[in-house]
């Protein structure tokens, strides 16, 4: 009778240490990071609408590298046209103090500079989000 609950339970934990760490997707919340410790954040986005999450680069990021950035179509939304999904940005730490890492919703309408890749924001452009880290 207890297997019946011990294999499912099994499963659900193999399956959540695959994906590995959780995302932080709350700005409100202060993220706690170790130096050399890779963290992602996560936002809700969608593609199809020409919008996406862009972000910022300043002096505030400086203690953290870029490791990965990707959009990922949730599961829901894969049979849906133009269902949405999820921005993710993994950072790791370079040293110990505090960073921002900022992300701004940009509409299609914002040029990009085709010789350097940069974005040209204006001063009022969508949703901010905000993300404070202390790193130890």
């Amino acid at each position: 009778m207890h297997r019946r609950f011990i294999l499912p339970a099994l499963g659900a934990l193999l399956s959540m240490a695959a994906c590995g760490p959780r995302a932080h997707t709350d700005p409100a919340k202060v993220i706690h990071a170790r130096v050399g410790a890779p963290f992602t954040i996560s936002v809700r986005s969608n593609q199809s609408t020409g919008y996406e999450w862009d972000q910022v680069d300043s002096a505030a990021a400086a203690p953290l590298e870029l490791v990965d950035s990707e959009y990922r179509i949730s599961r829901a939304s894969r049979r849906a046209l133009g269902g949405g999904g999820d921005q993710t940005w993994t950072f790791r730490p370079s040293r110990a103090g505090q960073a921002v890492v900022t992300l701004v919703h940009v509409p299609p309408s914002v040029a990009m500079d085709d010789s350097t890749g940069a974005r040209f924001h204006p001063t009022a452009v969508g949703d901010t989000a905000r993300f404070r880290v202390v790193i130890e």
